[in-house]
């Protein structure tokens, strides 16, 4: 069972954070060296790049993982809350809602 504060990744995100840093790592090697022409160094920034690549990929997913959950929440508290919603009038005089009876 999944814990309440777990994020809902998606299904391959570590696989796709991988596969991130693998491809930009190589893709850095090869326009490096047909840039360049020679090797020496192209190891060191192609795995950082791929590490850099692979952290965006999954800090995107994570970002994409947490506004699910926060939807998510919201909805359901829609739901809980949805009996005390009532049309009021939208004007300059209109009465504050009290936030109280919203989260009753």
């Amino acid at each position: 069972a999944a814990c309440a504060d777990e994020l809902p990744l998606q299904r391959f995100a570590v696989h796709k954070s991988a596969l991130a840093g693998l491809l930009s790592g190589c893709t850095y090697s090869i326009w490096s060296f047909k840039g360049r022409g020679r090797v020496k160094g192209v190891g060191l920034r192609a795995v950082s790049l791929g590490i850099t690549c692979a952290a965006g990929t999954y800090g995107y997913l994570s970002w994409t993982a947490m506004q699910a959950r926060r939807h998510s929440v919201a909805l359901e508290r829609l739901q809980r809350t949805s009996d005390t919603v009532r049309m009021l009038p939208i004007d300059v005089g209109a009465p504050m809602l009290p936030a109280e009876e919203f989260d009753a």
